[in-house]
């Protein structure tokens, strides 16, 4: 895959005998008249269980309006790919083609299998191979960078506010630059990561959805009665060096930490426990979106 897309999924009730009802079920979810592709996913859910998903392209948002609709990252990378042309008159041949795939020592011992149907009637299997090391400190590198590069941001925007401007409030019910930025560090302030444990999925299988969901602007969050800021008395001073020191503490959590560590102190809304590189991904989108509301914030204020 030349790069990560996400679909609308619907968990089966059970596998395998929940596989055709549930392709059914969201079959009758699509928009009449669209041009939608149709796929399968399953993957380990425990020791001895296989969550399997049906799946179709089409508008994310349609998950909002579904509670048994979820969304599911097809990762970037490569495919160890096996073709079936005549598989409706030979179901076994699925599950056979996917045993001789996942023998593969290539193949990641976490990841999923993916069925994707075409129209003319053939089934690609795919099983996506283990991500090289290679790929994995570009990873790590391309996320220090962009992490260090947002906090940046932050700190040149909020240098560039007099003291009285940060407890200024541009307009009724907004808050100030000053109540932002503490909302930001309040966020950013730690990973819930004192305990952890190994995901049996990929270490990296939210972070598409959590960017398409924080960078969506048009989105309206409420935050947490946890995460609200004072009201004011926000010295600018203290803010650049919270801002600072926030950026060194995750900087050195990139650069020495398992980031496919799941973490398990507390589980995020949607998503449930997320790994360390999905959790710092999480801080570096929040970070970005509450910076397009400060710049909104300063652009008011010097009308």
């Amino acid at each position: 895959m030349s790069k990560p897309f996400q679909l609308i999924a619907m968990k089966a009730a059970s596998f395998p005998d929940g596989i055709p009802d549930v392709h059914e079920r969201l079959r009758k979810t699509a928009p009449s008249g669209e041009d939608l592709s149709y796929y399968g996913i399953s993957y380990p859910a425990g020791t001895d269980t296989i969550t399997y998903l049906a799946a179709r392209t089409g508008s994310q948002h349609a998950v909002d309006q579904a509670p048994d609709l979820e969304l599911f990252t097809v990762r970037q990378g490569p495919y160890l790919c096996e073709v079936l042309r005549d598989w409706k008159s030979d179901l076994p041949a699925i599950r056979e083609t996917f045993e001789q795939l996942i023998a593969d020592p290539r193949t990641a011992p976490n990841g999923y299998r993916l069925e994707e149907y075409s129209r003319d009637g053939i089934m690609r299997c795919l099983v996506p191979l283990t991500p090289s090391p290679t790929y994995r400190e570009f990873q790590r590198q391309s996320l220090a960078s962009e992490f260090q590069a947002t906090f940046d941001s932050l700190s040149h925007i909020v240098a560039d506010f007099d003291q009285e401007a940060l407890d200024s409030i541009p307009f009724e019910g907004s808050w100030s630059a000053g109540q932002v930025t503490e909302h930001i560090l309040i966020s950013a302030s730690r990973i819930p990561d004192t305990r952890t444990g190994q995901a049996i999925r990929f270490h990296d299988q939210h972070v598409v959805p959590l960017r398409d969901l924080f960078l969506d602007f048009n989105r309206k969050f409420e935050a947490s009665p946890s995460l609200l800021p004072a009201p004011a008395g926000h010295d600018k001073e203290i803010l650049l060096q919270r801002i600072r020191q926030t950026a060194l503490q995750h900087a050195a959590t990139i650069a020495t930490s398992n980031l496919d560590a799941l973490c398990l102190d507390m589980e995020f809304p949607i998503f449930g426990n997320m790994t360390r590189y999905e959790w710092l991904r999480f801080i570096q989108y929040h970070t970005q979106r509450h910076l397009n509301q400060i710049e909104r914030i300063r652009d008011q204020l010097k009308k």
